[in-house]
Protein backbone atom coordinates (compact mmCIF):
# COMPACT_ATOMS: atom_id res chain seq x y z
CA UNK A 1 0.00 0.00 0.00
CA UNK A 2 1.29 3.51 -0.60
CA UNK A 3 -0.21 6.75 -2.24
CA UNK A 4 -1.11 9.89 -0.11
CA UNK A 5 -4.23 7.78 1.68
CA UNK A 6 -2.39 4.41 1.57
CA UNK A 7 -4.73 3.87 -0.84
CA UNK A 8 -2.89 2.53 -4.29
CA UNK A 9 -1.79 -0.44 -4.63
CA UNK A 10 1.66 -1.72 -6.64
CA UNK A 11 3.87 -5.17 -7.24
CA UNK A 12 7.24 -4.92 -7.84
CA UNK A 13 8.28 -6.09 -10.73
CA UNK A 14 11.19 -8.17 -10.65
CA UNK A 15 12.08 -8.10 -14.13
CA UNK A 16 12.82 -4.94 -14.26
CA UNK A 17 14.23 -4.39 -10.83
CA UNK A 18 18.16 -4.36 -9.81
CA UNK A 19 19.27 -6.49 -6.50
CA UNK A 20 21.26 -4.57 -4.18
CA UNK A 21 24.70 -3.98 -5.27
CA UNK A 22 27.64 -2.63 -3.64
CA UNK A 23 29.15 0.58 -4.91
CA UNK A 24 32.58 1.97 -3.98
CA UNK A 25 32.85 5.41 -3.52
CA UNK A 26 35.38 7.18 -5.53
CA UNK A 27 34.57 5.37 -8.88
CA UNK A 28 32.50 6.20 -11.43
CA UNK A 29 29.36 3.62 -11.73
CA UNK A 30 26.42 2.86 -13.58
CA UNK A 31 23.66 0.53 -12.59
CA UNK A 32 21.31 -0.29 -15.17
CA UNK A 33 17.72 -2.52 -14.86
CA UNK A 34 17.87 -5.79 -16.65
CA UNK A 35 16.56 -4.35 -20.10
CA UNK A 36 18.30 -1.41 -19.55
CA UNK A 37 15.05 0.91 -19.34
CA UNK A 38 15.97 2.46 -15.94
CA UNK A 39 19.17 3.29 -14.72
CA UNK A 40 21.75 5.97 -12.42
CA UNK A 41 25.15 6.86 -13.22
CA UNK A 42 27.63 7.93 -10.34
CA UNK A 43 30.11 10.53 -10.82
CA UNK A 44 33.66 9.34 -9.65
CA UNK A 45 32.85 12.05 -6.26
CA UNK A 46 29.37 11.05 -5.65
CA UNK A 47 30.08 8.93 -2.53
CA UNK A 48 31.65 9.63 0.51
CA UNK A 49 31.81 6.07 1.68
CA UNK A 50 30.81 2.47 -0.08
CA UNK A 51 27.05 2.05 -0.31
CA UNK A 52 24.38 -0.85 -1.27
CA UNK A 53 22.22 0.52 -3.74
CA UNK A 54 19.12 -1.38 -4.98
CA UNK A 55 16.32 -0.22 -7.70
CA UNK A 56 12.68 -1.48 -7.25
CA UNK A 57 10.08 -0.89 -10.05
CA UNK A 58 6.44 -0.80 -8.61
CA UNK A 59 3.78 -1.34 -10.98
CA UNK A 60 0.56 0.49 -9.85
CA UNK A 61 -3.34 0.14 -10.22
CA UNK A 62 -5.40 3.42 -8.75
CA UNK A 63 -2.78 5.47 -8.43
CA UNK A 64 -3.75 9.08 -6.98
CA UNK A 65 -1.84 12.05 -6.79
CA UNK A 66 -2.24 14.28 -3.27
CA UNK A 67 -5.11 16.37 -3.22
CA UNK A 68 -2.62 19.32 -3.52
CA UNK A 69 -1.71 18.06 -6.12
CA UNK A 70 -4.61 16.00 -8.17
CA UNK A 71 -3.41 18.16 -11.60
CA UNK A 72 -0.29 16.11 -11.70
CA UNK A 73 -1.16 12.60 -13.08
CA UNK A 74 1.05 9.32 -12.58
CA UNK A 75 1.98 8.07 -16.15
CA UNK A 76 4.50 5.28 -15.41
CA UNK A 77 5.91 2.53 -12.89
CA UNK A 78 7.44 3.82 -9.60
CA UNK A 79 11.09 3.86 -9.73
CA UNK A 80 12.32 3.33 -5.71
CA UNK A 81 16.15 3.72 -5.84
CA UNK A 82 17.21 2.56 -2.23
CA UNK A 83 18.32 3.28 0.34
CA UNK A 84 15.99 5.86 1.44
CA UNK A 85 17.59 9.11 2.38
CA UNK A 86 21.07 8.52 0.80
CA UNK A 87 22.82 11.95 -0.18
CA UNK A 88 25.06 12.83 -2.99
CA UNK A 89 28.34 15.06 -2.56
CA UNK A 90 27.77 15.55 -6.52
CA UNK A 91 24.11 14.75 -8.35
CA UNK A 92 23.76 11.47 -9.48
CA UNK A 93 22.04 11.31 -13.07
CA UNK A 94 18.67 9.13 -13.09
CA UNK A 95 17.30 7.58 -16.32
CA UNK A 96 13.37 6.62 -16.14
CA UNK A 97 12.02 4.83 -19.10
CA UNK A 98 8.67 7.15 -20.02
CA UNK A 99 8.13 5.86 -23.85
CA UNK A 100 4.96 4.03 -22.84
CA UNK A 101 3.41 8.17 -21.74
CA UNK A 102 5.43 10.14 -24.41
CA UNK A 103 3.53 11.49 -28.00
CA UNK A 104 0.68 11.29 -25.81
CA UNK A 105 0.33 15.18 -25.71
CA UNK A 106 1.15 15.34 -22.04
CA UNK A 107 4.18 17.51 -20.87
CA UNK A 108 5.95 14.66 -18.75
CA UNK A 109 8.13 15.52 -15.76
CA UNK A 110 10.10 13.59 -13.48
CA UNK A 111 9.34 14.00 -9.60
CA UNK A 112 10.97 12.43 -6.37
CA UNK A 113 8.02 12.20 -3.74
CA UNK A 114 9.00 13.82 -0.15
CA UNK A 115 7.59 11.74 2.91
CA UNK A 116 7.77 14.76 5.08
CA UNK A 117 5.65 16.85 2.89
CA UNK A 118 3.57 14.48 1.75
CA UNK A 119 4.02 16.20 -2.00
CA UNK A 120 5.61 14.70 -5.20
CA UNK A 121 8.69 17.81 -5.99
CA UNK A 122 9.13 18.13 -9.95
CA UNK A 123 13.01 17.96 -10.88
CA UNK A 124 14.45 19.51 -13.93
CA UNK A 125 14.63 17.03 -16.54
CA UNK A 126 15.13 16.55 -20.09
CA UNK A 127 13.53 13.68 -22.75
CA UNK A 128 16.04 11.61 -24.43
CA UNK A 129 15.62 8.78 -27.12
CA UNK A 130 12.24 8.16 -24.78
CA UNK A 131 13.58 8.25 -21.61
CA UNK A 132 13.58 11.07 -18.82
CA UNK A 133 16.87 12.05 -17.86
CA UNK A 134 17.06 13.99 -14.48
CA UNK A 135 19.47 14.73 -12.00
CA UNK A 136 19.53 14.25 -7.91
CA UNK A 137 21.58 14.67 -4.76
CA UNK A 138 19.48 12.04 -2.97
CA UNK A 139 17.38 8.89 -3.44
CA UNK A 140 13.68 8.19 -2.90
CA UNK A 141 10.49 7.30 -5.05
CA UNK A 142 10.76 8.87 -8.23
Amino acid sequence: QFGSDCNGTAVVNSAKSVSARSIAKGKKHMLASPDGSTLIEFPAGALTSDVVIEIKMLEFTNFEMPSTQSSYIASGPIAIFLPHGVTFAEPVTIWLDVTHAAGNGKKLRAAVFDPDTNTWELLVGVMVNGRMKAQTTHFSQF
